[in-house]
């Protein structure tokens, strides 16, 4: 059974996140960062990632619960969890090509981003849907803490370019899991 309101959350999550990169690429003549349109742009734009991969993971969180009482097998959750990452990590490559920053946009071919984080946790769920609810809340605050306890290694430093670019595999995994624009550390918090 769809909920409507969950499907409601996530086209507020997604017009956000199209006005706050519409409005970045494509900024009206006029403004600038300062403006105070700008701030309420960003503003916007700063909920849609928490709501959107908030409510993408409770949605994965209840699928995998119900996937659970019908007590898969390992090859049923495959086939659950697998197009999931497949269609997210593709979509996320297209987000990236048509946003490229060659193109005026923000982004470049192989950032890891919002979609891919999703990807990873589409892969947790089966997992974390085992846990009971003071697990989740050790898990939620472990996760939230990570930046503190990754010290300079979460790339505090970092200017745009440098958290939208990875040269080589090992930067994208560092991209993925600890300095890029949504890490898995701790992000995935939020799902």
């Amino acid at each position: 059974m769809r909920l409507g309101y969950i499907d409601q959350m996530k086209a507020i999550a997604i017009l956000f996140m199209v006005e706050v990169h519409t409005a970045a690429i494509l900024p009206p003549e006029g403004i600038t960062v300062g403006h105070p349109a700008a701030f309420v742009a960003a503003a916007f734009g700063g909920m849609a990632a928490p709501l959107f991969v908030t409510v993408s993971g409770w949605g994965m969180h209840r699928g995998a619960k119900k996937r659970f009482a019908e007590r898969l097998n390992s090859r049923a959750w495959i086939n659950w969890v697998l197009p999931r990452v497949v269609v997210l990590t593709a979509c996320q490559f297209l987000v990236n090509f048509l946003l490229a920053i060659e193109r005026g946009g923000r982004f470049e071919l192989q950032t890891p981003g919002v979609l891919t984080l999703i990807a990873i946790a589409a892969i947790f769920s089966p997992l974390i849907s085992r846990f009971n609810s003071k697990q989740l809340v050790g898990i939620f605050s472990l996760l939230a803490l990570t930046p503190l306890l990754l010290g300079e290694y979460n790339g505090a430093g970092f200017s745009w370019s440098s958290r939208v670019d990875s040269q080589g595999f090992e930067e994208w995994i560092n991209r993925l899991l600890v300095n890029g624009t949504y890490p898995v550390l701790p992000w995935l918090a939020f799902s």
